[in-house]
């Protein structure tokens, strides 16, 4: 023993390697913004097939998926493995046509909203259904937990009346409207044709506090939850494109090709999380029907901590552990996923 002491704490003479440290990932690529970590797939079947997926994590672990194409409301673990599938294409009290996504409330229920004014209440399980309810918005853009009775809803009243609120509080145990405000501004004809079809609203809350964006507007707004404006913070990208109020709109002439091109002339906010001191927003540009992803983080203070252009897209932020998680840039299909977590300066 004192000899193996001996031998660890002598100077053998020999020249010690440099410490050396991997180069930095060049900026601008996933690398340079997260690490990546493990990759996974949601199971699959003949009878179950993930086409338009939009993610929630399981307060209970896993993740909870709606699909808007196929209807139907998925429990997977943290592995992928399927727990359960529910709901489906139709307009039953169970059913939907747009499904946009389904949240667990803190009494264990599961909540299931379409796009277009529904929602449906389903055991812990998601075997039975509950209740259903009509919800005060559509379309439905986003959907935010407050508390065991509030969420908040991000689109435009259903009820016709001629206002551009874009954000209310609604009480889902007794199917109330509390409050609705925040007004996008929509400057030109233009950006009122174009919030027409893609006016969307994605928001994130961190207590009191709500971040939004709005698809047409290069800023981040925090707000607090009862419609109070705290601060605009300007999206520090060089990639975002502004809609061009001068260009040519496009006219039944010009059929569906020149209404995408149009489209494409311009970048749409899709969502913002919230992770720690850092703002993650997402946004795309579309070449025909399939948007490509941009991902920029931000501090509060409006510094761009680092922007990827063609980033895969960003499905769910977990707080906690502050893992991301991304459809994999290695698929093409929806259901490989890998998680990832923030590179730190």
């Amino acid at each position: 023993m004192a000899l193996l002491i001996s031998a660890c704490g002598r100077d053998s003479g020999r020249a010690r390697p440099e410490a050396t440290t991997a180069p930095a990932a060049p900026k601008g690529t996933m690398e340079s913004a997260v690490t990546w970590e493990r990759e996974f797939t949601l199971q699959e079947s003949d009878e179950t097939v993930n086409v338009i997926v939009r993610a929630q994590l399981d307060p209970r672990g896993g993740f909870l998926i709606a699909d808007e194409q196929e209807g139907f409301a998925r429990r997977y673990d943290s592995g992928g493995r399927l727990l359960a599938q529910f709901a489906g294409k139709g307009s039953g009290p169970g059913e939907f046509m747009n499904l946009l996504r389904v949240l667990r409330l803190p009494d264990g229920t599961l909540a299931a909203f379409d796009i277009f004014n529904k929602v449906a209440f389903f055991d812990s399980a998601g075997t039975r259904v509950v209740r259903t309810a009509r919800t005060p918005v559509a379309p439905l853009h986003s959907v935010t937990l407050l508390d065991d009775s509030l969420v908040v809803l991000g689109g435009g009243l259903a009820d016709g009346t001629e206002n551009d609120l874009r954000i209310h509080v609604w009480n889902l145990k007794s199917d109330s409207l509390l409050a609705s405000f925040f007004t996008p501004a929509l400057p030109s004809r233009a950006h009122v044709m174009a919030a027409g079809s893609a006016g969307w609203v994605g928001v994130d809350r961190r207590g009191d506090t709500l971040a939004v964006v709005s698809s047409l507007a290069d800023t981040v707004y925090l707000m607090t939850t009862g419609g109070r404006m705290l601060e605009r913070i300007p999206l520090p990208s060089r990639a975002f494109r502004r809609l061009d109020p001068a260009r040519p709109l496009p006219d039944a002439r010009g059929g569906l090709v020149a209404a995408r091109e149009w489209f494409g002339s311009f970048s749409l906010m899709s969502d913002v999380f919230w992770m720690g001191d850092t703002f993650l927003v997402q946004f795309q540009d579309r070449t025909g029907p399939q948007p490509s992803w941009r991902l920029v983080g931000m501090g509060r203070d409006g510094r761009q901590t680092f922007e990827v252009v063609d980033s895969p897209m960003l499905l769910a932020a977990d707080r906690a552990s502050g893992l991301l998680y991304f459809v994999s840039p290695r698929s093409e299909t929806p259901n490989v996923w890998r998680a990832a977590r923030l590179v730190r300066p």
